[in-house]
């Protein structure tokens, strides 16, 4: 299934994590090759071992993962949705033909986005197939279905119109994950065409306005923490100033006073400013010490984990 968002760790480590991950975490089994180079072959001869062995469900998933890393081959298309065809026409139950029937449709949509001209014959041809087994399988119930179809669709839209004007974290993770848990409930083998653009759409909608409320509430972020840093690099300065013979000299401890508050200091966020007051304070410091401490100090500062914000 399609999930709305193809962006991962972008500006969004606090929600998009969940959302643009999920269809990966359902669909990239680890088979043991390198998905950068696919041999189809290879691929293919392992879902064959898988069907001898009876193991449907890892068959149908190599062929799924080949076909999620090249949408657009014609023969990874052709080799997956007639292996879906086939576990329709075999199986007995109606709810697992309606599931094969589901993945079918939705491996038919994305192939048609990156179809050329020459493939529009096979599309149409395996779209009336599907739209058959569809009849097939029987119309009761269908119109609620869409009815509920319909129902979803409206929701995400309600959501996206709501997304738009809310800028508090929390409502935003709160809108994403409720239209994560609506969207598993789509039944794609019952979208009509006009369903189908409008859901791409909303996708469209949720991934531009997920970026743009992620960037917003970083940039927020940041600001919050370069605020922060100031007053911790103001308060070691005024204590080293106040106590500045006793530091000199090694009296008191320069590297515990720096090691909680300035060594953690992650200079990746920090504003020109923020960062030049930091500069100024550490060379202060720096001049301060004796060669020793200097080594110390520099040691501290480079090993020190640093602050992550986010």
């Amino acid at each position: 299934m399609l999930i709305f968002l193809l962006i991962l760790n972008l500006v969004l480590s606090f929600f998009l994590v969940r959302y643009i991950c999920k269809t990966n975490n359902k669909l990239e089994y680890y088979l043991g090759d390198q998905l950068s180079e696919i041999n189809l072959k290879s691929y293919l001869k392992r879902s064959e071992q898988f069907k001898k062995s009876e193991n449907d469900l890892l068959a149908r998933l190599v062929l799924k993962n080949v076909f999620i890393h090249q949408p657009a081959k014609r023969s990874v298309f052709t080799e997956y949705i007639g292996y879906l065809l086939k576990e329709i026409a075999s199986s007995s139950k109606q709810e697992q033909q309606r599931s094969y029937l589901a993945e079918a449709f939705e491996a038919l949509f994305t192939f048609a986005e990156y179809a050329e001209l020459n493939d529009f014959d096979l599309i149409e041809n395996y779209q009336k197939k599907l739209e058959g087994i569809r009849g097939e399988l029987g119309r009761e119930g269908q119109e609620e279905v869409r009815a509920g179809n319909q129902k979803l669709l409206k929701r995400l839209q309600e959501l996206v119109e709501k997304l738009e004007t809310v800028d508090d974290e929390e409502e935003i993770r709160e809108i994403l994950e409720e239209a994560t848990r609506l969207e598993e409930k789509l039944q794609f083998e019952f979208f009509t065409a006009d369903n189908n653009q409008h859901y791409k759409d909303l996708q469209k909608s949720f991934e531009r306005l997920a970026v743009s409320k992620g960037e917003s509430l970083n940039q927020d972020n940041y600001q919050q923490y370069n605020q922060e840093v100031v007053t911790r690099i103001n308060n070691i300065f005024t204590e080293i100033s106040n106590d500045e013979k006793d530091y000199k000299k090694g009296k008191k401890d320069i590297i515990e006073l720096i090691k909680d508050d300035l060594a953690t200091i992650n200079t990746d966020y920090l504003s020109s400013e923020a960062l030049t007051y930091f500069n100024y304070v550490y060379n202060y410091i720096f001049s301060l010490i004796s060669d020793e401490k200097k080594f110390e100090l520099t040691k501290v500062m480079t090993t020190t984990q640093k602050d992550l914000v986010g």
